[in-house]
């Protein structure tokens, strides 16, 4: 349930973002306008000169870009707590992970025969998140659902790929970005 507080923020936030989006690119757009006809900027009764058009042109870019970029993780995060879905399929040779995230889906195959142990973690802030050991990294397969639906599947796995019970817990498995 707490999905849906958080997505109503996103939305709100969204919708800030989406006023300072238009209102960068208004400016930058403005700005080239007036540069290239000789007219004057908005509330100036002087044409625009090149230098202080390009100074500020290049902090709009600049800012422009990072706003960008912060409003396509917010919609990612929008679509990941209203529209997400992460589905597990093990066949002879491969586990697939399709993960819905709104409209879009991604696959993942991971050979049957690299996975050498299966596990739930927490990882830092994020909820416990379902593992899989390949050779010395790791992978996530999913932080949705719940805790004992998380568990469950790891159980699940570790059955079906003939995994020892231990492989669940032996020792702090590696991070997969520093080796710790």
């Amino acid at each position: 349930a707490g999905r849906f507080g958080s997505a109503a923020f996103l939305l709100l936030w969204l919708c800030g973002w989406a006023v300072g989006e238009a209102f960068a690119l208004f400016m930058i757009g403005h700005g080239i306008y007036s540069l290239v006809t000789g007219r004057p900027a908005l509330g100036s009764e002087q044409p625009v000169r090149l230098g202080p058009a390009l100074a500020v042109g290049c902090f709009l870019a600049v800012w422009l870009t990072i706003w960008t970029f912060g409003g396509i993780m917010a919609i990612r995060e929008l679509l990941r707590s209203l529209w997400a879905e992460d589905r597990l399929v093990l066949d002879r040779e491969v586990l697939t992970r399709f993960r819905r995230l709104g409209p879009f889906v991604f696959t993942r195959r991971l050979a049957r025969s690299e996975i050498r142990r299966v596990f739930v973690q927490q990882s830092g802030s994020r909820p416990l998140t379902l593992m899989a050991q390949l050779g010395a990294g790791v992978t996530e397969l999913t932080d949705l659902g719940t805790q004992a639906e998380r568990d469950e599947a790891a159980q699940q796995l570790r059955t079906a790929l003939g995994l020892a019970e231990e492989s669940a817990s032996p020792g702090r498995p590696p991070c997969p970005r520093n080796g710790r």
